[in-house]
């Protein structure tokens, strides 16, 4: 699988911010973005809680990110 450069800068994007117990709060703003990035779910899990959006790179997207950043 070979990743968009769209998809590759959003996980860069993603990697940047500070997570909380390993999740990374999208905000509304950001989120069309990310979501349209169209991220493989073996990559990144996402979560919908109260409205806020949040995703945690799974150990794939962890070895995929040791290759990006």
């Amino acid at each position: 699988m070979k990743l968009t450069d769209k998809q590759t800068n959003i996980m860069r994007l993603i990697r940047r911010s500070t997570p909380s117990g390993g999740w990374y709060t999208v905000s509304k703003a950001v989120w069309p973005l990310v979501e349209s990035a169209d991220i493989p779910s073996d990559l990144l899990e996402v979560r919908l809680s109260d409205g806020a959006h949040s995703v945690r790179l799974t150990p794939n997207g962890e070895v995929v990110m040791k290759y990006l950043v």
